[in-house]
């Protein structure tokens, strides 16, 4: 306790003093027989380095296959691409493919192993990876996998297709959307990484021990099978992530460091950054006569750093990200800190760092709040919002006594215009209705959403059943507008039935979402069964009691 109590008065400057003269001190008395432990200390740098590498590599080498499971995931989901081939299909390819240059080609390919659509193929061929189709017709639709090294049916070339299996009903697996990534631009990520030649980097598949790619005078491995080499004995014994001190590829001693790339399926792409012994040795003695000279220079700046630097460069930023942190963990996503340009790198990645976290944490948000509300056909709020928001306007017109209304809007034979357009025909009719519904309740505060199927509902918070009667005239004429033809309707166009519920700052009791859907849906069953194409008024308990109007 007296030990603490001693402590407790140092501040972070003086502990830095501290620190430093406990390490400055012992550190003079072992730089004299230092020399004989440099040989551990270098081989240790480097094994950090080599790992720091290779996870850094593996990184940026995994960026170009998220690349392309984010490529193939937003194709996938675009009703033009599919297995069967369709007309849209080939263009929307090649124009994928002339957008994205690393991947060669993308296509997809039918259960029986043809290519359907390709985008540099005008005909069928076969698919050359017929493990990774398999793969794919055996996993479920969003799956992403990547295939074995081949040589390219239509490049020519060393490539790797990452793949993920197609669907029209989001359910059953019909064929398999896929991408070639061309292994030079892995070699070239790799020649980027070797510290300019001083490294060797290439990236070797575990499961069948060929080289993927390689820096420099590795790149004559590609292709190259190293079963039994005692690199690839020592990444297996590694268990794909770690070091060792090993003969290298190119066959000098090394130390290499191995980190695995995210994605795997047929092929797991193992990262292996390796550095000469003998370079790392030779490093080790030079640093060790530049030890011995700067150590006495070093001790003494540093106790004088230490001093007043402490306070700029770690107590007042630490202190500034540590209450930033405390805001963005207490639910503040909009909190941000700024550190200065002179402060340590370390500082200031860890404020970017910082900044960088809770962008992402609020863009999620909204990504997920957005995802979590919006119908994705029509744009509008989906059912869950809707009942969100209609509890909402329910408890704040029963606080505040004012009027509320729904409307239930319903397309009219919509079952038939299906089975006459078809389903895609269907979609479009209901995202130009959907639209004209939204332009018609604009106000702040009004909520068009789409309740279900060819259903839409609509919240009018203030409005009585004038306003709602209104409004639903609005939709009715709009919907007509649209002149959407459909032979199966009265009118030759696709028209709306409307039934509205509404309450008023004089009813009784309290309102309840159930109240409103029920009376409204009643209504709507009275449009429909009274000729469709009209409107409605629900005369439900605790609702406004309105007769209905001539022609409404």
């Amino acid at each position: 306790m007296r030990l603490q109590q001693v402590l407790s008065v140092f501040g972070i400057r003086s502990r830095l003093i501290i620190l430093v003269t406990g390490v400055v001190l012992p550190l003079l008395a072992l730089l004299i027989v230092g020399a004989i432990d440099d040989r551990r200390l270098a081989i240790e740098r480097a094994t950090d380095d080599v790992r720091a590498t290779a996870r850094l590599v593996a990184e940026r080498q995994s960026q170009v296959f998220d690349d392309a499971v984010v490529l193939l995931s937003t194709l996938s989901a675009l009703a033009e691409l599919d297995a069967a081939g369709s007309a849209e299909c080939g263009g929307l390819v090649a124009r994928a493919a002339d957008r994205n240059k690393q991947f060669m080609t993308i296509g997809v390919v039918d259960r029986s192993g043809d290519i359907v659509c390709h985008s540099r193929l005008d005909k069928r061929v076969r698919f050359t990876d017929v493990e990774l189709l398999a793969q794919a017709l055996g996993a479920r639709p969003g799956d992403t996998m990547i295939g074995r090294l081949v040589i390219g049916r239509v490049s020519g070339r060393p490539t790797i297709a990452v793949a993920t299996p197609t669907s029209r009903d989001g359910a059953t697996v019909d064929g398999m959307l896929f991408a070639s990534i061309d292994l030079s631009a892995l070699s070239d990520l790799a020649d980027k990484s070797d510290q300019g030649g001083a490294l060797s980097v290439s990236v070797i598949d575990a499961r069948d021990g060929k080289v993927v790619a390689g820096s420099g005078a590795l790149r004559r491995l590609i292709n190259t099978s190293i079963e039994g080499h005692p690199l690839l004995t020592a990444l297996v014994a590694a268990r794909y992530e770690g070091t060792a001190e090993v003969r290298g590829l190119d066959g000098v001693d090394e130390i290499v460091g191995f980190a695995p790339v995210r994605i795997q399926g047929l092929s797991r792409p193992v990262i292996v950054v390796g550095a000469p012994l003998d370079a790392v040795l030779r490093d080790a003695a030079a640093i060790a006569a530049k030890r011995l000279a700067i150590a006495l220079f070093v001790a003494l700046v540093a106790l004088l750093a230490a001093w007043f630097l402490g306070y700029w460069t770690l107590a007042r930023p630490i202190r500034l990200l540590t209450g930033v942190a405390e805001q963005i963990g207490a639910g503040d996503l909009t909190a941000r800190t700024r550190i200065g340009a002179f402060q340590p790198a370390e500082i200031r990645v860890l404020g970017a760092t910082l900044n960088e976290t809770a962008e992402r944490l609020l863009a999620a948000k909204h990504r997920l709040q957005s995802l979590a509300d919006e119908d994705g056909l029509t744009g509008l709020a989906n059912r869950r919002r809707f009942d969100a928001e209609m509890k909402a306007a329910c408890a704040q017109a029963e606080r505040d006594g004012g009027s509320l209304s729904t409307l239930l809007i319903d397309v009219d034979h919509f079952k038939s215009f299906n089975d006459n357009f078809g389903h895609l025909a269907g979609d479009d009719a209901l995202r130009r209705i959907g639209a004209a519904i939204r332009a018609c309740a604009n106000r702040p505060g009004d909520v068009a959403a789409r309740y279900g199927g060819e259903e839409f509902a609509v919240i009018l918070p203030n409005t009585g059943a004038d306003g709602a009667a209104s409004v639903a005239a609005r939709i009715l004429s709009s919907v007509r507008d649209l002149r959407i033809a459909h032979g199966g309707a009265p009118g030759g166009v696709a028209t709306v039935s409307i039934g509205s519920a509404s309450s008023s700052p004089t009813r009784r009791g309290a309102l309840t979402p159930e109240m409103f859907v029920r009376t409204a849906d009643e209504a709507l069953y009275a449009a429909k069964a009274g000729g469709r194409n009209q409107h409605a008024f629900g005369q439900g308990p605790g609702l406004a009691l309105v007769p209905r109007a001539e022609g409404a």
